[in-house]
């Protein structure tokens, strides 16, 4: 299945972001891509009231939309690093997945991540932290 290949690849990208940094082009384009998906919370009347609606709820300056674009555009590649090195442990992460268990479940446990434990549709389980990946 496409799933534990993603996985791997998925894993991958964090340890090289936590181990090298990210690249200048990928800080460019995701400066790009945040300031801009931005415009398009604005596009509908609809759009329009729930950004108030967020403003107003979460007590933000009127000129909050700018601020958050000058504080995305002011971030250097240093402290994205410093942040992937802080908060990315993908030694210690869980990993969720929904799909067909009986199709992807032995898959998923030759990665060697640790224990697959399935949840019922509530969420339900016996599940268990482990740091050992037991």
């Amino acid at each position: 299945s496409a799933t534990d290949s993603a996985i791997v690849e998925s894993m991958k990208i964090l340890k090289n972001y936590r181990e090298n940094g990210i690249t200048p082009e990928e800080l460019d384009y995701t400066k790009k891509s945040m300031v801009s998906s931005d415009a398009l919370n604005y596009e509908t009347p609809f759009d329009k009231a729930a950004f108030l609606n967020k403003v107003i709820e979460y007590n933000l300056d009127k000129n909050f939309a700018m601020k958050q674009a000058e504080i995305v555009n002011s971030m250097t590649k240093e402290q994205i690093d410093a942040l992937a090195k802080l908060y990315l442990h993908p030694d210690n992460m869980i990993i969720m997945i929904a799909g067909d268990e009986y199709v992807i479940k032995e898959k998923l446990e030759k990665l060697g991540y640790g224990k697959v434990q399935v949840l019922d549709s509530d969420g339900k389980g016996t599940y268990k932290i482990n740091k050992n990946h037991e």
